[in-house]
């Protein structure tokens, strides 16, 4: 898989969903993190998604 083009539209400077940024060249051996930040500004959103899914939980153990 050529994970390189994958990761291109991640890395630029407004996304920085991964580390290292798109100004580091990568290799086969470049070790990609996904960055904290990126999961912080979607922590809101989240957290809205997982308290939707608990409620519809309950409403549907509360039907039988």
């Amino acid at each position: 898989m050529n994970y390189l083009r994958l990761l291109r539209n991640f890395r630029i400077a407004s996304r920085s969903f991964v580390t290292p940024r798109e100004n580091v060249t990568l290799t086969d051996d470049s070790v990609i993190d996904l960055s904290h930040k990126s999961l912080m500004r979607l922590w809101d959103r989240l957290k809205g998604w997982v308290d939707d899914e608990a409620a519809s939980v309950q409403m549907y153990l509360s039907s039988f």
